[in-house]
């Protein structure tokens, strides 16, 4: 005597059959004694309006009454009292006390133990996914946004680290009818903010500085990212008896911070060799740099001969 489904069941009694003891037994055996089993059985709810609703979710059968388990079973209460749900479920309770739906979900970590990690048996959704990527600070990039006039950047959803690049303005060229001396470059500041990062920062740009054919340029402007970094502009350049070249600016509060070079007439830059130190060090760098202008090469001038562009 076995319990068998309705399928096989009604093999028994298809026309033509004659069903055997042993058939009619698996028919008793497949169904609920109620009797037994202290349970008020099963209510089949067609026209009611739980019933619309339940069948709305694809549910046509709920528990009424008290009920046991199985028939080994010594006591008797609601269903909800005696199904648990198993690890990693949640149980909630249609009408509890009456005529019982049990519905069971599986249970969604939260932010904090999604970035934990520590947890086997919860569920990630891909919200959860991107607010554990965020809050590690690992993940893909978010934006790009380049200014090239003062103004103020807005932090994207789910950005805590931000990676900044700064450069002042470059000075301008000063000359007279026989000389002229060149504006000294901007500085750069290169930042990897890791804290701190408010939800706006405020963004200056320095201005390039006026050159001028008759007496000596004017200074380029300081660019700065908040309070993070910042990075003065290029002095302008000088033509006078002894021509003298802007002095390049230079950067400060970044990760990596580079001066500008000096204009011509000033003397020897040395930031085109800085950037290759740093770059040995496995860091990338950006270089910025003019040709040559008086003389017979510049910044701009070497990168291009050594194939970087």
């Amino acid at each position: 005597m076995t319990a068998r489904d309705k399928t096989t069941i009604k093999s028994y009694f298809e026309r033509g059959d004659k069903p055997t003891q042993a058939q009619f037994a698996d028919l008793v055996d497949s169904y609920i004694d109620t009797v037994s089993a202290g349970a008020v059985g099963f209510d089949v709810l067609r026209s009611d309006t739980q019933s619309s609703a339940l069948a709305a979710i694809g549910i046509s059968s709920v528990v009424t009454g008290l009920v046991k388990i199985t028939g080994s079973d010594t006591t008797s209460d609601f269903l909800n009292v005696k199904v648990s749900a198993r690890s990693g479920l949640q149980k909630s309770v249609l009408n509890p006390g009456g005529a019982e739906v049990l519905a069971f979900e599986p249970i969604y970590a939260t932010t904090a133990q999604a970035v934990a990690g520590t947890l086997a048996n919860v569920v990630m959704s891909p919200v959860l996914v991107k607010e554990a990527i965020s809050a590690t600070g690992s993940g893909a990039l978010l934006s790009v946004n380049v200014f090239t006039s003062s103004g103020t950047w807005t932090k994207p959803a789910g950005c805590n680290k931000a990676i900044v690049y700064v450069v002042g303005g470059g000075g301008g060229g000063g000359a007279n009818s026989t000389n002229h001396g060149g504006g000294g470059g901007g500085g750069g500041s290169f930042k990897f903010i890791t804290s701190g990062l408010g939800s706006t920062e405020t963004v200056t740009v320095g201005t390039g500085g006026a050159g001028n054919n008759l007496s000596g340029g004017s200074s380029g402007g300081t660019s700065s990212f908040g309070a993070h970094c910042s990075a003065t502009g290029g002095s302008g350049g000088a033509p006078g008896g002894n021509p003298q070249g802007g002095v390049g600016g230079s950067g400060s509060g970044g990760d990596i911070n580079v001066d500008g070079e000096d204009g011509q007439g000033q003397g020897s830059g040395i930031s085109t060799l800085a950037c290759f130190i740093v770059a040995g060090t496995g860091q990338k760098v950006i270089k910025h740099g003019n040709y040559g202008a008086s003389s017979v090469s510049g910044a701009s001038n070497v990168m291009e001969k050594m194939g970087i562009s």
